[in-house]
C-alpha cells in the first residue's frame, strides 16, 4: 500500500488498504475550480468547497470553509494584480486522481500549477462532490531550472 501524507491517508496505511487511481469526476471538479478560481467566479468556487473544508496555504495559514477561501483568493487578486501590477495567469501543468479501496475518504487529486511567482503542487480531498481538505506546497522557478 502507498500511504498519501494526510492523516486520512496514515489511517488508510494502517487499515493496509490499497491506494488505486481515483476518477477523471475528481480531476474534472479540480479543474472547474482551477477556472473558477482564473474568473474570480466565487459562486462557483463556494459551491464546490465544504462550508467546513480545511484549506493549507504555501505560507502555512491554515482556513476553514468556503468563504475564508474566496476571501483569500480576492486578497491575492487584489495585492497581486490590483496593487502589484501582476498577472493573473498560470497553467496547471497535470492533475491526477487516487483513491483508498475504502471510500470512506473520498479521492484525492495531485495538481502542479506553473505562474509567475512559482511552482505549486497541491492535493485537493473530494468527498461526495465537494473540496473537503486541500493542501499547497510551493517552490521557486529558480528551483525547477
Amino acid at each position: 500500500s502507498t500511504p498519501l501524507y494526510s492523516s486520512a491517508a496514515s489511517d488508510v496505511y494502517k487499515r493496509q488498504e490499497q491506494v488505486t487511481m481515483g476518477s477523471q469526476e475528481s480531476v474534472d471538479l479540480v479543474i472547474t475550480i482551477d477556472r473558477a478560481w482564473k474568473k474570480r467566479d466565487y459562486e462557483m468556487i463556494k459551491s464546490l468547497v465544504s462550508d467546513d473544508a480545511e484549506l493549507s496555504l504555501e505560507d502555512g495559514r491554515v482556513l476553514t470553509g468556503a468563504d475564508a477561501f474566496v476571501e483569500m483568493i480576492e486578497a491575492d487578486y487584489q495585492k497581486s494584480v490590483v496593487e502589484e501590477g501582476g498577472p493573473w495567469e498560470w497553467t496547471m501543468n497535470y492533475a491526477f486522481a487516487v483513491k483508498p479501496t475504502s471510500d470512506k475518504w473520498g479521492e484525492y487529486v495531485n495538481a502542479r500549477f506553473t505562474g509567475s511567482n512559482g511552482i505549486f503542487e497541491e492535493w485537493y480531498q473530494i468527498k461526495d462532490g465537494k473540496l473537503v481538505s486541500w493542501t499547497q506546497a510551493k517552490r521557486s522557478l529558480a528551483a525547477a531550472e
